[in-house]
């Protein structure tokens, strides 16, 4: 998987303009150099711990700008109110226990593998790059702002950790996000933002996404988007082990031919796209087995609603499709639905409002069309069913060439 590295080489980075940001701040702060018994705790960790046994200690109003910490573990501290900043000077073995309350970063910091750290009210800008390596779990960033100084993803930073992290409270704008084995975000402002995980599971909750939330490509074992606003949520090419989960959402598009998806349900939402927007929802698998869409108002300004699962024909070109088990679509309004090249074995839309159903050339165990509303065509084309329990339709209403589907 193609994805941008957390800690970017530093001659790749542009971060005059995030470090300067701090040099007035440090002007009124001391030097950590400046700290004593507290500066040499902080570069000898086993010194710490054989005198003090890793008491809890709290440094306030430090700047971190140009000495060096590699290799050391930090244990069981505070920083209130400490400005972090340059290019590599830190570069931590590991830290836990650790708390950060409005502190400022800038530049490119690692902070090791990071266990139970907790940012608070926390501040970074420009193309920052910092956070924890692999393994790092238990990390929580609450009402921080990171907002970048550019759209163009080639001049933005990255925050977050190459294990698991969570964002309670946040704005972000224009920052790739990490979190490579599990993301919680909840209560956050997202504004422009990158996330493309290895394995995560995901829980986005109460959020807003505005702009492009960029998720492609992205490895997931799960997805659960509820009570969140979205402008464009994209996690094309996502390869998902588990289960999606979309409910109570709102926004003008979804973005996803995945490959994975087990289980996927979506209720109770609403997308509508502009005419000059991309199609409202586009949510396609060749190896999902069970896709349950509930209640949904998808209003797509001319454009396709795309739903499609265990695919045949063209829609599973370069993948190797299973047969999906049940594709449920009820209570919902939809203007026109592609679901086009189905490979399913039981496929029940009911209660439904369409302008326009096309189900050409799919292989299906049993179709249930049942007590919908049906404006214009529904179309059967190269349509292949084992049983058909097909509504009443209108003179002229369906399409049957090459189907094997017999009406009424």
């Amino acid at each position: 998987m193609q994805r941008r590295h957390l800690f970017t080489s530093i001659a790749s980075l542009s971060i005059a303009p995030s470090i300067p940001l701090l040099t007035s701040c440090r002007l009124m702060k001391k030097d950590i150099k400046e700290f004593g018994k507290t500066f040499e705790y902080l570069k000898d960790d086993a010194a710490r711990a054989k005198e003090t046994g890793n008491a809890p200690m709290v440094i306030e109003g430090a700047s971190f700008g140009g000495t060096q910490f590699h290799g050391q573990v930090w244990r069981h501290l505070k920083f209130v109110d400490c400005d972090f900043a340059g290019g590599y000077q830190i570069r931590l073995e590991a830290m836990s226990g650790v708390e950060f309350r409005n502190c400022h970063f800038a530049g490119v910091i690692e902070f090791g593998v990071m266990t139970d750290v907790r940012f608070h009210g926390c501040y970074s800008q420009g193309n920052s790059n910092w956070g924890g390596q692999r393994g790092s779990r238990n990390v929580v960033f609450e009402k921080c702002r990171f907002i970048g100084s550019s759209s163009d993803r080639n001049r933005q930073g990255a925050i977050g950790t190459y294990g698991d992290a969570t964002f309670l409270g946040c704005v972000i704008k224009w920052f790739d996000i990490s979190a490579d084995t599990g993301l919680v975000a909840r209560d956050c402002d997202f504004d422009g933002v990158s996330y493309h995980p290895e394995n995560a599971t995901v829980l986005i909750e109460n959020c807003r996404l505005r702009g492009l939330f960029n998720m492609v490509p992205a490895g997931l074992a799960s997805l659960t988007v509820r009570d969140t606003v979205v402008d464009h949520l994209d996690f094309n090419r996502a390869e998902v082990k588990g289960d999606i989960l979309i409910e109570r959402v709102r926004g003008e598009s979804l973005l996803a031919r995945i490959g994975g998806g087990l289980r996927i349900t979506v209720r109770d939402s609403q997308f509508k796209s502009s005419p000059q927007g991309p199609s409202p929802f586009k949510l396609v698998s060749a190896d999902t087995l069970h896709a349950t869409i509930d209640n949904i108002q998808f209003l797509g300004g001319g454009k396709p609603v795309e739903l499609s699962f265990g695919l045949v024909g063209s829609k599973a070109e370069g993948v190797t499709p299973q047969v999906n088990q049940t594709f449920t679509l009820r209570n919902s309004h939809i203007d026109h639905l592609d679901a086009t090249y189905l490979r399913s074995a039981h496929v029940r839309f009911e209660g439904n409002e369409f302008g326009r159903l096309e189900l050409q050339h799919s292989r299906i165990g049993t179709l249930e069309l049942l007590g919908n509303t049906i404006v214009r065509t529904v179309d059967f084309t190269n349509v292949e069913a084992d049983d058909a329990k097909v509504q009443p339709l209108g003179a002229g209403q369906a399409r049957l060439e090459g189907s094997n589907i017999r009406l009424d």
